[in-house]
């Protein structure tokens, strides 16, 4: 974990955290072996916030598309934060237990549950788990009506691993989410769902647990799949090629 200053008002920020695979090429002078050099994938999109991303991603910013985006997020929060204060209202979820869930298993997941390569949504969902959503269904895992996991066989609901999935079933066809209305602020607990650039469509393609708001109301995201605890909405955006906005649900 990584300590992060406090920001220009001297408020406290979350500390940060990731798991991030790199390869590094190993060189013998003499009798020791050096680190020659330190490389990670350049498809990897989803850098953690002290690794810059590649020239070619940087060149295609250079039009000030991310310091727009982040303008208007800036100005979106402080909106959000001047609506009503932050507190720690529910629909139905424990928003402390989710958010526990989420610190806890970000890097060391829970053995008690299957890890799959795109573990966002499983891992959403296990939070979710752990805030009082009770499963329902047990019959159809290709329904979006149903949300279960079957910890005796090697099957779950897509809503459960899937980011699509999980929005249509918590958002249209539960009610287990209601939209983070605007000019709503954001809450620890909160669930958000974001779309790609790169992906040519209209559905969620990831999902992370908010685990904190900082005082401007600056929300940060914990996840999987690359693992990061506390990860900026600025690196989010950075990192990602997100279109527009991302949507942020009550539980």
């Amino acid at each position: 974990m990584m300590q992060r200053t406090a920001d220009s008002s001297g408020q406290a920020r979350p500390d940060y955290g990731y798991v991030f695979h790199a390869t590094a090429v190993l060189q013998k002078e003499g009798g020791s072996w050096l680190i020659a050099s330190v490389s990670h994938d350049a498809a990897n999109t989803d850098l953690p916030e002290t690794v810059l991303p590649s020239q070619a991603v940087l060149a295609a910013r250079a039009d000030g598309s991310i310091e727009k985006m982040l303008n208007k997020q800036k100005a979106d929060v402080a909106l959000r934060k001047s609506a009503r204060s932050m507190g720690t209202q529910s629909l139905g979820a424990n928003r402390a237990a989710v958010v526990d869930y989420a610190m806890k298993y970000w890097q060391q997941h829970n053995p008690a549950y299957r890890s799959i390569p795109d573990n966002c949504t499983n891992f959403v969902s296990q939070a979710l788990s752990a805030g009082g959503w009770s499963q329902t269904g047990g019959l159809v895992y290709t329904s979006n009506s149903e949300w279960w996991y079957n910890g005796l066989l090697p099957v779950q609901t897509y809503t459960w691993v899937n980011a699509e999935d999980l929005y249509q079933f918590g958002f249209f066809n539960s009610n287990r989410f209601v939209m983070n209305q605007y000019p709503e602020p954001y809450l620890a607990g909160d669930i958000a769902f974001f779309q790609w650039h790169t992906e040519l469509s209209d559905k969620m393609d990831h999902a992370a647990v908010l685990t904190f708001v900082d005082a401007s109301g600056m929300p940060y995201f914990t996840e999987n799949t690359n693992d990061h605890v506390n990860k900026s909405v600025v690196a989010m955006m950075a990192g990602y090629e997100i279109t527009g906005n991302w949507e942020a649900f009550d539980i």
